[in-house]
């Protein structure tokens, strides 16, 4: 069975097991047909969980909430937005996540936690204080290697095992069509990071739910 959840380079490396160079799309198994990931509904979930990347030299900041099943088997993404870094105050930034968040705990329960990108530990005690009152604790990304998350995110997909609210999650399927493998790297897998995709969003989401990589992994077994 998991031989099926192996797609596109992965595919080639751990089942054929020829060596080849990584290019084009990354998540070509979601951009072939977008649509069979629609959520029809709405389960319980285990864990409910906000990613954030912050913004800065270009980018933006990107939120996604994300939720996964109390079996440990479905990823659902919910909700993505982005928000522009250029001169937005740190506090209009809280407030935005805030607001954010506020629609998710209304809609979906209560939120396990925010996990932020651990490289910006101002923003980050900043948005402690600002979430206070939501009752949500905000803990540091886990930053786990990019093709780690990459692999998660692509298994999952493969093995129909992630879902997405396909009208909340518009920046977020957009990021998947967008992403393409570095062609001018040789010998390893890179994803292109020049500013022509949105690398923001994919942060955030994979941020909501890198620290549960193991346990999807296992449940796939």
């Amino acid at each position: 069975m998991l031989f099926r959840s192996y797609t596109g380079v992965y595919y080639d490396r751990f089942i054929r097991g020829d060596w080849v160079v990584a290019n084009g799309a990354i998540y070509r198994v979601f951009t072939d047909s977008p649509s069979a990931y629609n959520a029809v509904e709405i389960p319980a979930f285990e864990y409910l969980n906000v990613g954030l990347d912050f913004g800065g030299n270009g980018s933006k900041h990107a939120l996604c909430a994300s939720g996964i099943t109390h079996d440990m088997r479905e990823l659902y993404a919910l909700k993505t937005e982005r928000i522009p870094a250029a001169d937005m105050t740190p506090q209009a930034l809280y407030k935005r996540v805030y607001d954010f968040c506020e629609d998710i705990l209304k809609r979906y329960g209560k939120i396990s936690a925010v996990y932020a990108d651990s490289a910006e530990q101002t923003l980050i005690a900043g948005l402690r204080q600002a979430l206070r009152p939501l009752g949500i604790v905000v803990k540091n990304s886990l930053k786990r290697e990019i093709n780690d998350r990459i692999f998660a995110t692509t298994m999952l997909m493969a093995g129909g095992r992630f879902r997405l609210a396909s009208e909340e999650c518009g920046t977020l399927i957009d990021a998947f069509r967008g992403a393409v493998w570095n062609d001018k790297i040789i010998g390893k897998e890179e994803r292109l990071d020049d500013g022509t995709s949105d690398i923001d969003t994919l942060d955030a989401f994979e941020y909501s739910f890198e620290r549960f990589i193991p346990q999807l992994i296992r449940s796939e077994k």
